[in-house]
């Protein structure tokens, strides 16, 4: 009697644990799910193909017609060149990919903090002329836009909008991301080459007479 009673009650404690173990998975897939429907934007960032930024320039007016603009163009590169994006505008170069990666990164996970639904008074949050503008353009179909406007009251936040959709508040830890510099992006490498394949280096310093360091690789 006592053996079988204590099976019933090990295999009670065991269905507990299971049945605690299988809700809890339940709740963390609807969180995910719910997480994954509340996000602005549903992409994979490798079918992203050209990325288009128009930042206000520093020193420019918050707002108004008479702000001067910058805007960077990338585009992805082949696989087999090494770098998987370049910078097409406004000048030609190779460009970072970490910076990159990282903005598109936080691009696909924007989930608003608020979103102020009916909002039409563009200009209280300085989307009427936004500041800032980013467009990803995939390999197929439409861009994903977004219009960046004013910080909210105590910086926490910024008010952003959707090409089509609702005013929305982000997370200012998010910012800095999704505006990249132009020097963040350019690749700054002068050389690239294999230093295994160097046999000989030459340090020549620029004095009025200039003393020569000859290195040479020794089998």
């Amino acid at each position: 009697m006592f053996k079988r009673t204590t099976w019933i009650l090990l295999g009670l404690a065991v269905a507990c644990l299971l049945g605690y173990f299988l809700l809890d998975n339940i709740q963390q897939l609807r969180q995910e799910q719910q997480a994954e429907r509340a996000r602005l934007f549903h992409f994979a960032t490798d079918t992203i193909a050209r990325i288009e930024i128009r930042q206000q320039k520093e020193g420019e007016p918050v707002r108004g017609s008479g702000a001067e603009y910058l805007e960077i163009l990338l585009e992805r590169n082949p696989e087999e060149e090494g770098s998987h994006w370049r910078i097409v505008g406004p000048i030609q170069s190779a460009a970072l990919d970490f910076p990159i990666e990282q903005l598109l990164n936080t691009f696909s996970r924007l989930t608003p903090q608020i979103t102020l639904e009916g909002a039409t008074d563009l200009a209280a949050f300085g989307l009427d002329q936004p500041r800032h503008q980013i467009a990803l353009f995939p390999k197929e179909g439409d861009p994903y836009r977004l219009a960046i406007g004013n910080d909210n009251f105590d910086g926490s936040g910024f008010y952003a909008q959707p090409e089509g959709g609702q005013v929305v508040l982000l997370s200012s830890a998010q910012k800095g991301s999704l505006l990249p510099s132009l020097l963040a992006l350019r690749d700054k490498t002068l050389l690239q080459f294999d230093t295994a394949e160097v046999k000989a280096l030459q340090v020549q310093l620029a004095e009025a007479e200039p003393e020569v360091v000859r290195l040479q690789r020794q089998d």
